[in-house]
């Protein structure tokens, strides 16, 4: 009886997502363990390491640190205004592959539908948008096609896609990024871009 008890409540806490706060709480547990041992060693200055480890400023200037800004890259910023958007939304209707931070502002400010999102409850869908950017150009096409999408969305700064890039050197997103050429079953939407680029690319599937 008390094992199922015991399962219940664990099926409970998982399906409202009560593991994240339980862990955080752990984590601050282990703070305090750190500050006490940290006291009894007489290291002052020991004590303040748990605290900044458990800075969202820490991991924030980690983060920073670690990321490489791709040559010629927009910032961060651009990629996420409405006006970044104005030529997609000025397509045809259609499924957009697009990275998963950009998912929530294509369907925000476009009438078009995206592969993924933000969204942990579509984590199937997700993950075809990172086999999709991640798969040689070749084997992504296919994929693609099955998916029924239209357009590729890109925007190539560091956030989006830096760390698919360098996961796979000589997949769909690093190619684009290296050569927009490259690729010859994917057209740039809009032929008459500036000499300026536009925060967000868009390739038509062929």
């Amino acid at each position: 009886m008390a094992a199922a008890f015991a399962i219940a409540c664990a099926t409970l806490a998982i399906e409202v997502r009560a593991l994240t706060q339980v862990a955080t709480i752990a984590c601050w547990g282990a703070v305090f363990v750190g500050i006490s041992l940290a006291r009894r060693m007489r290291a002052p200055l020991l004590s303040i390491a748990p605290v900044v480890f458990m800075s969202p400023l820490f991991w924030a200037i980690m983060k920073a640190a670690t990321i490489e800004e791709p040559v010629g890259a927009p910032s961060s910023r651009a990629c996420y205004l409405p006006d970044s958007y104005q030529k997609l939304a000025a397509l045809p209707k259609g499924l957009v592959l697009a990275p998963i931070n950009l998912g929530g502002h294509i369907i925000a400010h476009t009438p078009h539908s995206v592969l993924g999102g933000a969204y942990h409850r579509i984590s199937k869908e997700n993950r075809a948008v990172l086999e999709m950017l991640l798969a040689p150009p070749d084997e992504a096409r296919a994929l693609l096609r099955n998916a029924g999408v239209f357009y590729v969305a890109l925007c190539f700064d560091a956030d989006t896609l830096a760390t698919i890039s360098q996961r796979a050197p000589a997949g769909l997103a690093a190619t684009l990024m290296r050569d927009q050429a490259a690729i010859d079953w994917l057209a740039p939407a809009d032929q008459k871009s500036g000499p300026v680029p536009e925060p967000l690319r868009i390739y038509k599937v062929r």
